[in-house]
């Protein structure tokens, strides 16, 4: 695997060789290059370095140790000092160490839970395996490398892409509890196909914004709760707002819905105006509620909410009570609108 050597890679190896004392002349040995190799790296003249060469300099010029135990999280730190953690994103190197390479502890309560998830749904290993292996979210086609990070220029934003390949033994294993730790990604991919499956059944192909959005926090909250976390905490990072704003980027193709939703609404007005007003009035008034949420809130079983506290279901009731309010005062034209 190759990395591209950003200018934020360059400036970091430049960085830490010298807070640690390591000549260029010294490094440049230890690699059996030469010091125009060195010099080209730390200047981002160089283009890419293979993913072992710069596992290989990093340890290096860290001082040796274990690479995710120590070397990793001392490079973390460093590279904080140059990155806005909100850009950590467009450095496709340091993602893939930390969400793809690096690897969590499988415990026997983290697999019992994800084998009654599966079994709740009805649904094989393999099955669930072929729909992770589909990359319906990502879109991204089989041309594209498999469990690599790929950060590509979209419109003059970074986007972040992905394509998932999960062995199906390997699964097997998992649920087997045969494996002692996973990649954090595998783990990642596997409950964002499991909540996906849970809340939207339904849905055939890239998941809307918000529903995405839904999926991801899910996610997130999740292995927060079991205590799970890459160095960037990378499920966060994907459930951000900031991230989701730049992601919007995957879902151009979907970008003529608006017109054809213009066209529905200028047919239904040319045929009933009073009713398409009173529908463009309801649909307004919930614009400030995710719909998806709102459904899904209204059927979820309270004493199934697990450990949450005390005080946010006393919230979520408070806003499942203002909404049925406001729900009770609409005029009878806008109570038909069942969908919301």
């Amino acid at each position: 695997m190759k990395f591209a050597v950003t200018p934020e890679l360059a400036t970091l190896l430049k960085t830490l060789r010298a807070q640690s004392g390591v000549s260029a002349k010294d490094l440049a040995a230890h690699l059996g290059h030469s010091s125009s190799y060195v010099s080209k790296l730390e200047s981002g003249s160089l283009k890419s370095i293979q993913e072992e060469t710069l596992t290989d300099v990093l340890t290096y010029i860290s001082g040796g140790g274990d690479f995710y135990g120590e070397v990793l999280p001392n490079v973390y730190r460093a590279l904080k000092a140059l990155v806005d953690p909100q850009h950590l994103v467009t450095q496709a190197w340091f993602m893939q160490y930390d969400a793809t390479e690096r690897t969590v502890a499988v415990t026997d309560g983290l697999v019992d839970d994800i084998r009654r998830h599966i079994e709740k749904l009805g649904i094989s290993s393999d099955e669930l395996a072929d729909f992770i292996n589909g990359n319906y979210d990502s879109g991204l086609s089989d041309s594209y490398p498999a469990n690599q990070i790929v950060i590509l220029e979209y419109n003059g934003e970074p986007r972040l892409t992905y394509r998932s390949q999960i062995s199906k033994e390997k699964l097997r294993r998992f649920l087997e509890k045969k494996a002692e730790v996973c990649p954090y990604m595998f783990l990642n991919n596997l409950l964002f196909v499991l909540f996906r499956m849970d809340y939207f059944p339904d849905e055939v192909g890239k998941l809307p914004p918000e529903e995405a959005t839904v999926v991801l926090r899910c996610v997130a909250d999740y292995m927060d709760q079991r205590g799970i976390h890459s160095l960037t905490r990378f499920s966060h990072m994907l459930s951000s707002e900031d991230f989701i704003e730049h992601q919007k980027l995957l879902i151009d193709d979907q970008s003529d819905i608006a017109s054809r939703i213009a066209a529905v609404l200028k047919e239904l007005a040319a045929a009933d105006p009073m009713t398409t007003i009173g529908r463009l009035n309801a649909f307004y008034d919930t614009l400030n509620w995710d719909p998806a949420f709102a459904v899904k809130l209204m059927s979820i079983p309270f004493a199934d909410l697990g450990s949450m506290s005390h005080r946010n279901k006393a919230r979520l009731l408070k806003d499942v009570q203002n909404l049925v309010d406001s729900y009770g005062q609409l005029p009878e034209i806008q109570k038909k609108i069942e969908q919301y």
